[in-house]
């Protein structure tokens, strides 16, 4: 899923922006056929906290100054066609260490009018979208994962020469071998070995 660059489908736009970190963000919702789209226009803040983690909120705003449609871009959609909805919630970031953190995401979502919920089933993986766009912004695993084959094959040449590693290379080494002792075996495919005894996969 390409969320952080397919825009198109949902727009959403800067209405206002009150501070760098405090913004008002309107957004349109395509739901499933015959459902009106929904416009959500919210107020957002983020800030970071003393232990370095991160808190995002939004709300709906809390006056009636963007309650006028004719202030926000709607794209191909007509007024008549939209139902305003409400949403607030809040995220938080927390680095567990140093390759991994930990996004919490709670959110309340009010659609307006009266939906059947098989069709708000359907509909309601959606609002795990920010979750997607967000690890797929800040996605690092292809190149942690080369950093970590470059350190290995430094380690390997070195030590074809001279087999005395440093407290570094030991450590590399242990961390491959862990990493790779998770990694089942059904994940790789026989190969034909040159020599009977030496396998490969």
């Amino acid at each position: 899923m390409n969320a952080t660059k397919n825009l198109q489908k949902n727009p959403r736009e800067i209405v206002k922006s009150i501070a760098n970190n405090h913004l008002v963000i309107s957004t349109t919702k395509d739901l499933l056929w015959p459902l009106h789209t929904r416009q959500f226009v919210f107020e957002c803040s983020w800030m970071k906290q003393p232990n370095g983690s991160y808190i995002y909120s939004w709300r709906p705003p809390t006056t009636d100054e963007f309650n006028d449609n004719r202030l926000i871009k709607i794209g191909k959609n007509k007024q008549r066609q939209l139902v305003r909805g409400e949403t607030r919630g809040i995220g938080s970031i927390h680095k567990l260490s140093e390759r991994s953190c930990k996004l919490a995401w709670t959110l309340q979502i009010d659609v307006k009018g009266i939906i059947p919920p098989q069709l708000m089933n359907k509909s309601i993986h959606r609002a795990l979208r920010p979750v997607f766009q967000t690890r797929e912004k800040f996605d690092r695993d292809d190149e942690v994962d080369k950093m970590e084959r470059e350190k290995l094959m430094d380690i390997m040449r070195s030590g074809y020469k001279e087999e005395v590693y440093d407290n570094n290379e030991t450590m590399r080494i242990e961390s491959v071998k862990s990493r790779m002792s998770t990694v089942p075996n059904k994940s790789f495919r026989p190969l034909d070995s040159p020599g009977f005894r030496t396998k490969m996969r």
